[in-house]
């Protein structure tokens, strides 16, 4: 039987380097309710003729690849590594803010050359920022692969070239903290068995590896995990003119391009920078490995600790024109990210055209936040912005310095959504048992400077 299960499903998510090799990679644990399809674009033509013996008649032509569609949730997970916070589902922040690299010392993502740093990572804190989103199309170097393990009957989708296009939070008071994330991808490819990480089991026995500037024939006990014009880098065995002291580092800077593959063997042209030695075993063996480190960061899933729990959230609200606070306590609401994506395919006849690129439209942060309506006249309650807002007919675009603290203030993981300058609607009342309030937000630019990207930030606490 080889019948797939959503509960066996895993998420892993790759970075690619500027050559196309595999750089590093990050495992993630979805929610029931993910998908991902891909369509193709037809056209129809009809043929229907007059007369006592016509010809009627319909045919379609298949014209273009749709993108990839694709969404799953998460849960928000803080995690210590290292002193630094992460979390699992951080990749997903930097995909959707723009990033196209990452350092796996400093636990910085970033994007272009010139640009700054999509995440400032500190004791106890990972803030991201939009610094880097302002940016006509998205970097096709990350890849999503949907995995269904289950013991042997293992099966893996890949969508190339994938991106970020929206992200939702929602902060209901009896749920946990949860993210929702949906984007596109380029093309959905069926990989088979071929696991995504590329690292076979420490101790694969192997036999026959050398040569240096010729085809050699490097003998491993399975060649799961590589796909030809990938890179292979050997750990764990003697590279010429490389320091073999330390055991299970890499040896050499540049690897051998694999050029074919049977069920026990990989073929490799000339291992730059040194020869592979014959015999011994290795510690692993890595594919499409450019710099040292494929990080699959899982640290965060290993526990149950760091879920947040959204009955002690809360909100702060100051009106930054009067300097005045509100204490709103929340029943539920939501923060939406939408970063407006398209594709650029084309229209060429007598072929079936693929998604070219994508293109960013304007980025757009909301949401929505519901409270009871509290007529308190001791404090600044839901009943003195419902009234101060009403009353106020003068501004044309307000501001509030408005924080989000999902999981409460108080030590423990938790994500805090700042908007600095954001724009409140007049809130709706809602006529139920109790008065409610619901209040819409936008999260805007400081001085009204569409040159700037400080509409909002999302800071990790563990």
């Amino acid at each position: 039987m080889a019948l797939q299960f959503t509960r066996n499903a895993t998420v892993y998510v790759e970075l690619l380097d500027a050559n196309g090799y595999h750089k590093n990679g990050w495992q993630l644990s979805v929610l029931d309710g993910f998908s991902f399809t891909q369509s193709i674009n037809s056209s129809e033509i009809t043929i229907n003729e007059a007369g006592s013996t016509s010809r009627r008649a319909r045919l379609l032509f298949n014209d273009s690849l749709a993108p990839v569609e694709w969404s799953m949730s998460t849960y928000a997970r803080p995690f210590t590594d290292s002193s630094k916070t992460r979390a699992p589902e951080d990749v997903l922040w930097a995909m959707s803010l723009g990033a196209n690299d990452y350092n796996n010392t400093t636990k910085v993502f970033s994007g272009t050359s010139s640009s700054p740093a999509v995440n400032a990572v500190t004791n106890g804190t990972n803030t991201f920022n939009f610094n880097n989103s302002n940016v006509s199309s998205f970097s096709d170097n990350w890849n999503i692969y949907f995995g269904f393990e289950d013991g042997t009957n293992i099966q893996y989708y890949k969508l190339q070239s994938s991106v970020v296009n929206s992200v939702s939070m929602d902060f209901d008071i009896d749920g946990i903290a949860t993210i929702s994330w949906s984007g596109f991808a380029k093309q959905l490819g069926d990989e088979s068995t071929v696991k995504p990480g590329f690292v076979l089991p420490v101790g694969q026995a192997v036999t026959g590896a050398s040569g240096n500037g010729s085809v050699a024939t490097l003998t491993v006990g399975a060649t799961t995990g590589f796909r030809v014009g990938q890179r292979i880098y050997v750990e764990g065995m003697n590279p010429a003119g490389y320091n073999t002291a330390t055991s299970g580092s890499l040896k050499t800077p540049a690897g051998a391009l694999i050029t074919a593959l049977t069920s026990t063997t990989v073929s490799y042209a000339s291992a730059e920078n040194g020869s592979f030695s014959s015999g011994g075993t290795l510690g692993s063996l890595k594919a499409a490995q450019v710099t040292a480190g494929e990080v699959v960061i899982n640290t965060g899933l290993n526990t149950t600790t760091n879920f947040i729990r959204n009955r002690i959230s809360t909100v702060t609200l100051q009106n930054t024109a009067g300097s005045l606070d509100y204490n709103l306590v929340l029943t539920g609401g939501n923060l939406t990210l939408e970063n407006n994506i398209n594709y650029l395919t084309p229209e060429e006849l007598g072929v079936v055209n693929a998604p070219l690129a994508n293109i960013t439209g304007a980025r757009s942060i909301s949401g929505s936040m519901t409270c009871y309506l509290d007529n308190d006249t001791a404090g600044e309650k839901s009943g003195k912005l419902f009234a101060d807002l009403v009353a106020d007919t003068t501004t044309i675009r307000n501001v509030f310095d408005m924080t989000l603290q999902m999981g409460g203030t108080s030590a423990g993981p938790r994500v805090y959504l700042d908007l600095p300058t954001a724009h409140l609607e007049v809130p709706t009342i809602n006529v139920e048992d109790l008065l409610t309030l619901e209040i819409n937000f936008h999260g805007q630019v400081s001085g009204g400077n569409v040159d700037l990207t400080n509409e909002a930030t999302i800071i990790y606490n563990s």
